[in-house]
């Protein structure tokens, strides 16, 4: 099961109303559930810092990952060009993956 950002959210909200009950002798007045929820929302500010930071990370990774794999597929094509002037297949496939990698290293 993937526990979603909402899910974490209500999780981190109980254990906050558990934690506050956590008294050798339970205090007694009123529970200021204000408070209780500004907690909450601090602690998921940092969370959601943090997986911001790691989704950032992993589309890194990917776009480095992607870029080796086309690198790796045009070396085992092995692509031979004939002159600067030809319009073969082989030619015409270098010249396509040359544009794909150039639009990879630009981010597009």
């Amino acid at each position: 099961m993937i526990l979603t950002s909402k899910d974490f959210r209500i999780v981190v909200g109980e254990g906050v109303g558990v934690a506050s009950m956590c008294w050798v002798e339970i205090p007694k007045g009123t529970f200021d559930t204000a408070r209780a929820q500004s907690v909450v929302e601090e602690i998921m500010a940092y969370y959601d810092r943090d997986m911001e930071s790691l989704r950032a990370q992993v589309a890194e990774l990917m776009t480095l990952a992607e870029k080796k794999a086309v690198q790796e597929f045009v070396n085992k094509l092995e692509i031979k060009r004939h002159d600067g002037w030809c319009k073969c297949l082989l030619c015409a496939m270098g010249d396509k993956i040359d544009e794909i990698m150039k639009e990879m290293e630009d981010g597009k």
